[in-house]
């Protein structure tokens, strides 16, 4: 038989201090990173994914970035935790047959004070040719797996930015959801 391929990405704390022959250069999400940190401190974010490893490596993500997160195995989680807290953001997996026919995307949205939650979706499909259908499930963004760590801090970053600054979201881009 054939092993499987895993893939890792080892994150490093950056240091001042000379390692012999250079100085190891800043990550590049360290200004989203910091944005993040600084703008968006008190967010509150659930992730809702299915794949204990994808979890486990967004779990040490989002604690890095200091954000405030719920964790949902699963859509019924999830949905029992939007009826009970505010989220300003959600990173959702696409795993499911019901997140994928955009059944779970709907139902986040019905929850009473959810409807201009941004979600953002976790998938392994390709981004180019996955975009278009997350739009049409009322996704407001994707990111792909290996998730790119520079890539999802931006990503909040954009969407926490769209949210704080108020702008209303485009309606008819939801309207598919509200039928």
């Amino acid at each position: 038989g054939h092993g499987s391929t895993f893939w890792i990405t080892a994150r490093l704390p950056y240091s001042q201090q000379s390692v012999g022959i250079t100085a190891l250069p800043r990550p590049t999400n360290a200004s989203a990173l910091s944005c993040l940190k600084k703008r968006h401190g008190s967010c509150r974010l659930l992730l809702a994914v299915n794949s204990t490893v994808t979890r486990e490596v967004m779990t040490w993500i989002l604690r890095d970035a200091e954000i405030d997160f719920d964790v949902a195995s699963d859509e019924r989680v999830a949905l029992e935790m939007l009826a009970k807290s505010r989220y300003d953001i959600a990173l959702i997996d696409l795993l499911s047959t019901d997140a994928r026919e955009g059944q779970t995307v709907r139902s986040m949205r019905a929850v009473r004070g959810q409807k201009n939650l941004s979600i953002i979706a976790i998938s392994e499909e390709s981004v180019d040719g996955y975009r278009k259908r997350c739009e049409q499930l009322g996704i407001n963004d994707l990111i792909s797996k290996p998730i790119e760590v520079a890539q999802l801090y931006e990503t909040l970053l954009t969407w926490l930015d769209h949210n704080k600054s108020g702008q209303a979201l485009n309606e008819q881009r939801f309207q598919m959801l509200a039928d």
